[in-house]
């Protein structure tokens, strides 16, 4: 194991550990709408937990439960040989070993089940659509994680980016909203550690 984080619940996982399966319990419980945070292992990653203090996610999507499973919706940068943008896939890729150290479930208390599955399915609706590098959450043409999930839930929680602390960052020209700025938003429950 990588070690402890002072505060944190369990252990990050080594690289080649799965971080899914300590947590099979919750997934039958989960629902779309239902949010999923990751601590990623990549450059991206690091810059986003170095923004901040206790953090531990890096990365956030919104899940979709399908007849063939758990999906998850979210939005990713371009890497070499992989397109980034919104993108929509199986649960267990977005929570592969290669790419994530950390996971944690959440649901918003707000929103019962049919806003919460709108939500989900507004997200995926912009599926394709590009990667905001410039992280300008005025502009829907493109966007980043954090942007997806709060534009997908906005119309069922009216109001939701004033309940989230944005954070100044140099050269962006408008504030950033950072995954676990999201995570600490009230009402955000967490359905596992």
């Amino acid at each position: 194991m990588v070690g402890m984080r002072p505060g944190r619940v369990r252990p990050l996982a080594a690289p080649g550990e799965d971080c899914l399966a300590p947590l099979a319990s919750v997934l039958p419980g989960l629902r779309s709408g239902d949010l999923v945070f990751r601590t990623g292992r990549d450059l991206m990653a690091r810059i986003v937990l170095s923004r901040g203090s206790d953090t531990r996610f890096s990365h956030v999507g919104i899940l979709l439960r399908t007849p063939s499973g758990l999906l998850v919706v979210h939005a990713v940068p371009d890497e070499e040989g992989h397109p980034g943008g919104v993108l929509v896939e199986p649960l267990e890729a977005f929570a592969s070993a290669e790419t994530a150290r950390d996971l944690g479930f959440y649901r918003l208390e707000a929103l019962d089940e049919a806003a919460a599955s709108r939500a989900a399915l507004r997200a995926r609706d912009w599926r394709g659509r590009t990667f905001d590098a410039a992280f300008r959450y005025g502009d829907d043409r493109e966007l980043y994680c954090t942007e997806l999930v709060m534009k997908a839930l906005e119309p069922e929680l009216p109001g939701l980016p004033s309940r989230v602390e944005p954070l100044s960052v140099p050269l962006v020209p408008e504030p950033v909203f950072p995954p676990d700025h999201l995570r600490r938003m009230p009402g955000l429950r967490s359905l596992a550690p």
